[in-house]
C-alpha cells in the first residue's frame, strides 16, 4: 500500500497512530540509502488516545532498558494541558496508548513533561513496558548542526483519508531545510516536508537514518513550510544525556556477568567479545546499540573506535576512525 499526502498544513500538528504500515515517497531528497524508510519506521511509534477526541499522534523510541522503552515526543501530544497561568498541567483523566509498527499496543507508564510553562519547548517522554518476547530499535541521535538544502525526512502517523488512531499509515517524507529560525516553544528547524494532523511529535532524520529534531509545527498561513525542535534543543533540556529508565553507558567489569536482561550484552557476548569499564584513558572500543554505550577489549576485527550495531543486518558497522585495514569489508557480523 503506498500513501502519497498532500500538501497540507496546521498550526500545530495534533496526535496520531498505526495499524497498515505504508510509506510515503520522499520528495525531494537526491540521494536516500536503501532501506532507510523500512529501519525507521521500526523506531516510530503511534500515541492514542480515545478520550481527548484526536486523530492521534506520533513518537520515537529513544531508549531500552531492561524491557522499558523511552519515547520522545511533542508534549501537546501526550498533554492535554488544562489552561492556567503558570506551570503546564496536563490533564490526569486522558489515558494514551502507544503502538508500534507490530501493531502491539502498550499502556503508558510514565510521563515527564519537559514543557514548564507556556512559552517553553513543547517536548515530552514518555515509556511503556514490553514483554521479552518483543523488541523494538531506538534511533541514533545526532546533533550536529544542519545547513540550509540538507535534505531530510519526517516519519510519522499522519491523519488521513478520514484514517485516525490506530487505522492511521505510517508515511515517509523528504524535503529540505529551508532556514533556522526561532519562532515558538522550541521550534526552530524549518522544513519544506510535507506532514499533516497526526505528523506531531514524529521523528526528523538526516540520510543516515539518524534523529535530528522531533516534528510538531505548521505555518498556518498554508505556506507548505513545517518546523521542527532540534535534537540539540532537547540535549541541553536534559544537560546532554539521553533520559531514560537507567544511564547510557553500561560500565561492565572486564570479569562482569552477563545479564539476562540485557539484550546488548547477550549479543556482544555471541559476537565473542568481551565487555569492559568505559573509562576515560581506557583503551576500549565502543559499541553502540541506539544511544546505549558499551565498551569491549579491542581486538582483530574491530580496527574502529566505535562501532554501531545494526539489527536489521545483525552487523557492527564503522561509526568512527581509524578506518577499517580492510576497506572492502568495513562491517563485521555474526
Amino acid at each position: 500500500m503506498l500513501l502519497i499526502t498532500n500538501q497540507l498544513t496546521r498550526v500545530f500538528l495534533g496526535i496520531s497512530a498505526i495499524t497498515a504500515m505504508a510509506i510515503t515517497i520522499p520528495v525531494l531528497a537526491n540521494s536516500v540509502p536503501q532501506g532507510i524508510a523500512e529501519n525507521v519506521r521500526e523506531s516510530i511509534v503511534q500515541i492514542n488516545s480515545k478520550d481527548n477526541g484526536s486523530p492521534g499522534g506520533s513518537g520515537v523510541i529513544i531508549d531500552e532498558e531492561n524491557n522499558i522503552y523511552t519515547v520522545l515526543t511533542a508534549n501537546h501530544v501526550v498533554c492535554s494541558a488544562i489552561k492556567r497561568p503558570g506551570k503546564i498541567n496536563c490533564s490526569q483523566d486522558i489515558n494514551y496508548s502507544i503502538r508500534t509498527y507490530t501493531g502491539k499496543e502498550y499502556v503508558m507508564k510514565n510521563r515527564q513533561v519537559l514543557q514548564t510553562d507556556q512559552n517553553g519547548v513543547d517536548l515530552a517522554i514518555i515509556t511503556f513496558q514490553a514483554p521479552d518476547s518483543e523488541y523494538y530499535r531506538p534511533v541514533v541521535i545526532e546533533d550536529k548542526p544542519l545547513e540550509i538544502g540538507t535534505d531530510i525526512f519526517v516519519a510519522g502517523f499522519p491523519a488521513v483519508f478520514g484514517k485516525k488512531g490506530a487505522d492511521r499509515d505510517f508515511a515517509f517524507t523528504g524535503g529540505r531545510i529551508v532556514f533556522n529560525q526561532n519562532l515558538r516553544n522550541g521550534y526552530s528547524l524549518v522544513y519544506d516536508a510535507n506532514t499533516l494532523t497526526g505528523n506531531s511529535g514524529g521523528g526528523v532524520f538526516d540520510i543516515n537514518g539518524n534523529l535530528v529534531a522531533i516534528h510538531g509545527l505548521a505555518d498556518a498561513t498554508k505556506s507548505g513550510f513545517n518546523a521542527g525542535i532540534p535534537i540539540k534543543t532537547y540535549l541541553q533540556l536534559t544537560k546532554g544525556k539521553v533520559i531514560s529508565s537507567d544511564t547510557e553507558t553500561i560500565p561492565q567489569s572486564e570479569s562482569a556477568k552477563i545479564s539476562s536482561n540485557d539484550r546488548n550484552l547477550q549479543i556482544i557476548q555471541n559476537f565473542g567479545y568481551n565487555p569492559t569499564a568505559c573509562e576515560p584513558g581506557r583503551q576500549v572500543v565502543s559499541i553502540m546499540f541506539g544511544n546505549k554505550e558499551y565498551c569491549v577489549e579491542p581486538r582483530p576485527p574491530l580496527t574502529g573506535l566505535k562501532y554501531r550495531y545494526n539489527s536489521t543486518t545483525n552487523q557492527l558497522e564503522l561509526f568512527d576512525a581509524p578506518k577499517s585495514n580492510n576497506p572492502n569489508n568495513p562491517n563485521i557480523g555474526l
